[in-house]
Protein backbone atom coordinates (compact mmCIF):
# COMPACT_ATOMS: atom_id res chain seq x y z
CA UNK A 1 0.00 0.00 0.00
CA UNK A 2 2.89 2.32 1.11
CA UNK A 3 4.43 1.91 -2.02
CA UNK A 4 1.45 2.17 -4.51
CA UNK A 5 0.66 5.74 -2.53
CA UNK A 6 4.59 6.74 -2.68
CA UNK A 7 4.25 6.19 -6.98
CA UNK A 8 0.69 8.40 -6.98
CA UNK A 9 2.50 11.44 -4.93
CA UNK A 10 5.11 11.32 -7.87
CA UNK A 11 3.10 11.58 -10.80
CA UNK A 12 1.16 14.18 -8.79
CA UNK A 13 4.34 16.27 -8.73
CA UNK A 14 5.48 15.66 -11.98
CA UNK A 15 2.37 16.14 -14.17
CA UNK A 16 1.49 20.27 -14.56
CA UNK A 17 -0.87 21.98 -12.86
CA UNK A 18 -4.30 22.24 -14.84
CA UNK A 19 -4.23 25.50 -16.80
CA UNK A 20 -0.18 25.80 -16.67
CA UNK A 21 1.86 26.75 -19.84
CA UNK A 22 5.41 26.79 -20.29
CA UNK A 23 6.76 30.58 -21.38
CA UNK A 24 10.11 31.66 -23.09
CA UNK A 25 11.66 34.80 -21.95
CA UNK A 26 10.75 37.66 -24.54
CA UNK A 27 14.26 38.95 -24.84
CA UNK A 28 15.16 35.23 -25.67
CA UNK A 29 12.58 35.51 -28.87
CA UNK A 30 13.94 38.54 -30.08
CA UNK A 31 17.51 37.21 -29.58
CA UNK A 32 16.68 33.51 -31.94
CA UNK A 33 14.56 36.52 -34.56
CA UNK A 34 17.85 38.71 -35.06
CA UNK A 35 20.17 35.85 -35.69
CA UNK A 36 17.97 34.15 -38.17
CA UNK A 37 17.81 38.08 -39.88
CA UNK A 38 21.37 38.43 -39.68
CA UNK A 39 22.38 34.66 -41.36
CA UNK A 40 20.14 35.15 -43.92
CA UNK A 41 21.70 38.90 -44.64
CA UNK A 42 25.09 37.00 -44.91
CA UNK A 43 23.74 34.38 -47.56
CA UNK A 44 22.31 36.99 -49.71
CA UNK A 45 25.55 39.40 -49.93
CA UNK A 46 27.30 36.27 -50.37
CA UNK A 47 24.90 35.03 -53.38
CA UNK A 48 25.15 38.38 -54.69
CA UNK A 49 29.05 39.05 -54.54
CA UNK A 50 29.65 35.82 -56.55
CA UNK A 51 26.82 36.76 -58.96
CA UNK A 52 28.67 40.41 -59.60
CA UNK A 53 32.08 38.56 -59.78
CA UNK A 54 30.58 36.13 -62.32
CA UNK A 55 29.04 39.21 -64.64
CA UNK A 56 32.18 41.29 -64.51
CA UNK A 57 34.33 38.72 -65.65
CA UNK A 58 31.84 37.74 -68.61
CA UNK A 59 32.04 41.53 -69.27
CA UNK A 60 35.63 41.54 -69.30
CA UNK A 61 36.11 38.62 -71.55
CA UNK A 62 33.91 40.39 -74.12
CA UNK A 63 34.93 44.25 -74.11
CA UNK A 64 38.88 43.40 -73.65
CA UNK A 65 39.70 39.69 -75.27
CA UNK A 66 37.04 38.97 -77.98
CA UNK A 67 36.09 41.38 -80.46
CA UNK A 68 32.78 42.38 -81.69
CA UNK A 69 31.25 43.89 -84.46
CA UNK A 70 29.96 47.20 -83.36
CA UNK A 71 27.73 49.17 -85.31
CA UNK A 72 29.54 51.85 -88.03
CA UNK A 73 28.76 55.50 -87.08
CA UNK A 74 27.23 57.41 -90.34
CA UNK A 75 29.62 60.39 -88.90
CA UNK A 76 33.48 60.37 -88.23
CA UNK A 77 32.08 63.53 -85.77
CA UNK A 78 30.74 60.49 -83.27
CA UNK A 79 34.14 59.19 -82.77
CA UNK A 80 35.35 61.97 -80.90
CA UNK A 81 32.45 62.18 -78.86
CA UNK A 82 34.09 61.79 -75.11
CA UNK A 83 33.39 59.92 -72.91
CA UNK A 84 35.65 58.99 -69.62
CA UNK A 85 36.21 54.96 -69.78
CA UNK A 86 39.06 54.43 -66.67
CA UNK A 87 38.04 51.03 -66.11
CA UNK A 88 38.72 49.90 -70.24
CA UNK A 89 42.55 50.78 -69.05
CA UNK A 90 42.30 48.90 -66.27
CA UNK A 91 40.92 45.76 -67.61
CA UNK A 92 43.19 45.86 -70.52
CA UNK A 93 46.18 45.72 -68.26
CA UNK A 94 44.92 42.64 -66.81
CA UNK A 95 46.56 40.97 -69.92
CA UNK A 96 50.24 40.35 -69.89
CA UNK A 97 51.25 41.97 -73.60
CA UNK A 98 49.44 44.57 -72.77
CA UNK A 99 51.11 45.41 -68.99
CA UNK A 100 54.64 44.56 -71.48
CA UNK A 101 53.39 47.24 -73.61
CA UNK A 102 53.24 49.79 -71.34
CA UNK A 103 56.21 49.10 -69.55
CA UNK A 104 58.17 49.53 -73.06
CA UNK A 105 56.39 52.43 -74.67
CA UNK A 106 54.36 54.88 -72.71
CA UNK A 107 57.81 56.48 -71.61
CA UNK A 108 58.39 56.89 -75.20
CA UNK A 109 55.18 58.05 -76.01
CA UNK A 110 55.06 60.65 -73.52
CA UNK A 111 58.02 62.10 -74.84
CA UNK A 112 57.01 62.12 -77.94
CA UNK A 113 53.58 63.81 -77.21
CA UNK A 114 55.57 66.74 -75.24
CA UNK A 115 57.44 67.28 -78.30
CA UNK A 116 54.60 68.58 -79.86
CA UNK A 117 53.70 70.53 -76.59
CA UNK A 118 51.26 67.68 -75.59
CA UNK A 119 52.06 67.03 -71.74
CA UNK A 120 49.08 64.39 -70.55
CA UNK A 121 47.22 61.71 -72.46
CA UNK A 122 43.82 63.72 -72.65
CA UNK A 123 43.94 63.52 -76.56
CA UNK A 124 42.16 62.42 -79.72
CA UNK A 125 44.19 60.40 -82.26
CA UNK A 126 42.82 59.98 -85.78
CA UNK A 127 44.48 57.51 -88.20
CA UNK A 128 45.74 57.77 -92.13
CA UNK A 129 46.78 54.41 -94.33
CA UNK A 130 48.08 54.90 -97.66
CA UNK A 131 48.26 51.24 -99.26
CA UNK A 132 50.55 52.27 -102.07
CA UNK A 133 53.05 53.99 -99.74
CA UNK A 134 52.89 51.38 -97.29
CA UNK A 135 52.24 53.98 -94.51
CA UNK A 136 50.70 54.45 -91.41
CA UNK A 137 50.18 58.37 -89.87
CA UNK A 138 49.40 58.67 -86.51
CA UNK A 139 47.64 61.84 -85.66
CA UNK A 140 47.01 63.20 -82.33
CA UNK A 141 45.77 66.67 -79.95
CA UNK A 142 45.06 68.22 -77.23
CA UNK A 143 41.62 68.07 -76.32
CA UNK A 144 41.68 71.83 -75.78
CA UNK A 145 43.30 72.26 -79.42
CA UNK A 146 41.31 72.70 -82.83
CA UNK A 147 43.85 71.02 -84.98
CA UNK A 148 45.47 67.63 -85.49
CA UNK A 149 49.89 67.27 -85.35
CA UNK A 150 51.42 64.37 -87.05
CA UNK A 151 53.02 62.18 -84.12
CA UNK A 152 54.42 59.67 -85.75
CA UNK A 153 54.41 57.41 -89.43
CA UNK A 154 54.65 53.70 -88.99
CA UNK A 155 55.79 51.81 -92.42
CA UNK A 156 53.86 48.54 -93.48
CA UNK A 157 55.91 45.11 -92.57
CA UNK A 158 53.77 43.37 -95.06
CA UNK A 159 51.05 43.94 -97.43
CA UNK A 160 48.29 41.36 -99.82
CA UNK A 161 46.01 42.54 -102.62
CA UNK A 162 45.83 45.74 -105.03
CA UNK A 163 44.21 49.11 -104.84
CA UNK A 164 40.40 49.44 -104.78
CA UNK A 165 38.48 48.35 -101.57
CA UNK A 166 37.70 44.79 -100.49
CA UNK A 167 34.83 43.67 -101.48
CA UNK A 168 34.28 39.77 -100.82
CA UNK A 169 36.03 37.52 -98.58
CA UNK A 170 38.88 35.97 -98.85
CA UNK A 171 40.41 38.38 -102.29
CA UNK A 172 43.40 39.36 -99.80
CA UNK A 173 42.13 43.13 -100.42
CA UNK A 174 42.86 46.17 -97.82
CA UNK A 175 39.40 48.48 -97.28
CA UNK A 176 39.21 51.90 -98.67
CA UNK A 177 37.05 54.06 -97.06
CA UNK A 178 36.32 56.17 -93.87
CA UNK A 179 36.33 53.43 -90.73
CA UNK A 180 36.97 53.62 -87.37
CA UNK A 181 38.73 51.03 -84.88
CA UNK A 182 36.40 49.43 -82.60
CA UNK A 183 38.15 46.33 -81.26
CA UNK A 184 41.45 46.17 -78.86
CA UNK A 185 42.54 42.33 -78.79
CA UNK A 186 45.21 41.58 -76.19
CA UNK A 187 45.48 38.20 -77.06
CA UNK A 188 45.86 38.09 -80.39
CA UNK A 189 47.47 35.35 -82.78
CA UNK A 190 49.47 38.32 -84.03
CA UNK A 191 50.56 39.72 -80.04
CA UNK A 192 48.06 43.00 -80.10
CA UNK A 193 45.65 43.99 -82.68
CA UNK A 194 43.09 47.43 -83.15
CA UNK A 195 40.32 46.21 -85.43
CA UNK A 196 38.64 48.08 -88.25
CA UNK A 197 35.15 47.99 -89.00
CA UNK A 198 34.95 46.75 -92.02
CA UNK A 199 32.55 46.40 -93.79
CA UNK A 200 30.94 49.58 -93.03
CA UNK A 201 27.71 50.98 -93.54
CA UNK A 202 28.65 52.25 -96.87
CA UNK A 203 30.43 48.86 -97.98
CA UNK A 204 27.36 47.19 -97.16
CA UNK A 205 25.03 49.35 -99.26
CA UNK A 206 27.35 49.17 -102.48
CA UNK A 207 27.80 45.48 -102.25
CA UNK A 208 24.96 42.85 -103.89
CA UNK A 209 22.32 41.29 -101.74
CA UNK A 210 23.44 38.35 -100.20
CA UNK A 211 27.64 39.34 -101.11
CA UNK A 212 30.02 37.99 -98.12
CA UNK A 213 32.14 41.07 -97.56
CA UNK A 214 34.32 39.32 -95.52
CA UNK A 215 35.59 40.88 -92.18
CA UNK A 216 38.08 40.45 -89.30
CA UNK A 217 40.41 43.20 -90.62
CA UNK A 218 42.80 44.67 -87.98
CA UNK A 219 46.10 47.12 -87.44
CA UNK A 220 48.28 44.12 -86.30
CA UNK A 221 51.67 42.51 -84.93
CA UNK A 222 54.08 40.22 -86.80
CA UNK A 223 54.21 40.43 -90.54
CA UNK A 224 51.82 38.33 -92.73
CA UNK A 225 48.76 40.16 -94.30
CA UNK A 226 45.67 38.92 -96.20
CA UNK A 227 43.82 42.00 -95.93
CA UNK A 228 44.75 43.31 -92.60
CA UNK A 229 47.53 45.77 -91.82
CA UNK A 230 50.54 44.86 -90.13
CA UNK A 231 53.06 46.70 -88.58
CA UNK A 232 55.48 44.14 -86.41
CA UNK A 233 55.30 43.68 -83.01
CA UNK A 234 57.33 46.42 -81.94
CA UNK A 235 55.21 49.06 -83.96
CA UNK A 236 51.71 47.34 -82.52
CA UNK A 237 52.25 47.69 -79.03
CA UNK A 238 53.30 51.70 -79.50
CA UNK A 239 50.10 52.05 -81.39
CA UNK A 240 48.08 50.19 -79.08
CA UNK A 241 49.37 51.78 -75.90
CA UNK A 242 47.78 54.89 -77.81
CA UNK A 243 45.14 53.72 -78.28
CA UNK A 244 44.01 52.32 -74.90
CA UNK A 245 45.02 55.16 -73.38
CA UNK A 246 43.26 57.72 -75.75
CA UNK A 247 40.01 55.56 -75.19
CA UNK A 248 40.53 55.40 -71.73
CA UNK A 249 40.57 58.88 -71.16
CA UNK A 250 37.48 59.47 -73.28
CA UNK A 251 38.00 58.87 -77.27
CA UNK A 252 35.54 55.79 -77.89
CA UNK A 253 36.02 55.44 -81.08
CA UNK A 254 39.33 56.03 -83.22
CA UNK A 255 38.75 57.72 -86.96
CA UNK A 256 40.86 55.71 -89.47
CA UNK A 257 40.76 56.39 -93.59
CA UNK A 258 42.23 54.53 -95.43
CA UNK A 259 43.71 55.70 -98.73
CA UNK A 260 44.68 53.78 -101.96
CA UNK A 261 47.42 56.43 -102.40
CA UNK A 262 48.25 59.71 -101.42
CA UNK A 263 45.86 62.03 -102.95
CA UNK A 264 47.58 64.74 -104.08
CA UNK A 265 47.25 66.31 -107.36
CA UNK A 266 50.10 64.27 -109.43
CA UNK A 267 49.13 61.08 -107.87
CA UNK A 268 45.03 61.59 -107.71
CA UNK A 269 45.40 62.23 -111.58
CA UNK A 270 47.33 58.41 -111.55
CA UNK A 271 44.54 57.02 -109.84
CA UNK A 272 41.89 58.94 -112.51
CA UNK A 273 43.68 57.15 -115.08
CA UNK A 274 43.62 53.85 -113.39
CA UNK A 275 40.18 53.98 -112.91
CA UNK A 276 38.23 55.66 -116.06
CA UNK A 277 36.61 52.31 -116.36
CA UNK A 278 34.99 51.55 -113.38
CA UNK A 279 32.72 54.08 -112.12
CA UNK A 280 32.59 52.20 -108.25
CA UNK A 281 36.30 53.36 -108.06
CA UNK A 282 36.15 56.71 -109.26
CA UNK A 283 32.98 57.57 -107.20
CA UNK A 284 35.17 55.99 -103.51
CA UNK A 285 38.69 57.86 -104.82
CA UNK A 286 36.74 61.03 -105.28
CA UNK A 287 35.12 61.22 -101.81
CA UNK A 288 38.63 60.21 -100.17
CA UNK A 289 40.29 63.15 -102.41
CA UNK A 290 37.87 65.16 -100.75
CA UNK A 291 38.55 63.45 -97.01
CA UNK A 292 42.29 64.03 -98.19
CA UNK A 293 42.34 67.78 -98.94
CA UNK A 294 40.04 68.67 -96.21
CA UNK A 295 42.23 67.20 -93.68
CA UNK A 296 45.21 68.60 -95.02
CA UNK A 297 43.75 72.01 -95.21
CA UNK A 298 41.86 72.57 -92.21
CA UNK A 299 43.98 69.39 -89.97
CA UNK A 300 40.43 68.59 -88.43
CA UNK A 301 38.32 65.72 -88.95
CA UNK A 302 35.30 66.60 -92.01
CA UNK A 303 31.78 65.59 -91.57
CA UNK A 304 31.21 62.22 -93.37
CA UNK A 305 27.54 60.76 -94.45
CA UNK A 306 26.69 57.76 -96.01
CA UNK A 307 23.64 57.95 -98.97
CA UNK A 308 21.55 55.18 -99.14
CA UNK A 309 23.47 53.79 -102.17
CA UNK A 310 26.86 53.70 -99.71
CA UNK A 311 28.34 57.06 -101.20
CA UNK A 312 30.72 58.93 -98.76
CA UNK A 313 29.37 62.52 -98.29
CA UNK A 314 32.42 64.66 -97.16
CA UNK A 315 32.15 68.48 -95.51
CA UNK A 316 33.53 70.41 -98.38
CA UNK A 317 35.14 73.70 -95.80
CA UNK A 318 36.42 73.90 -92.76
CA UNK A 319 34.29 74.15 -89.37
Amino acid sequence: MKHRERIRAAKKTSEPRAGFKFKTKPQNTYLLLGALVLIFLALAYSFSRGKSSTTENTTEATEAAVPDNATTADSTENALTTVIDTSFKEKQMRFPRVRDAFRAKRANLLKLLEEKGILTFSIDIYLRVFKQEQLVEVWVRDRADAQFQLLITYPFCATSGTLGPKTTKGDEQIPEGFYIIDRFNPSSSFHLSLGINYPNRADQLRSEEGADLGGDIFLLGGCTSVGSIPLGDDKIKELYVLAVEAKSDGQPKIPITIFPAKMDKESYEKLQEQAKDNELLQTLWASLKQGYDYFDLCHDLPRVTITPKGKYIVQEKCK
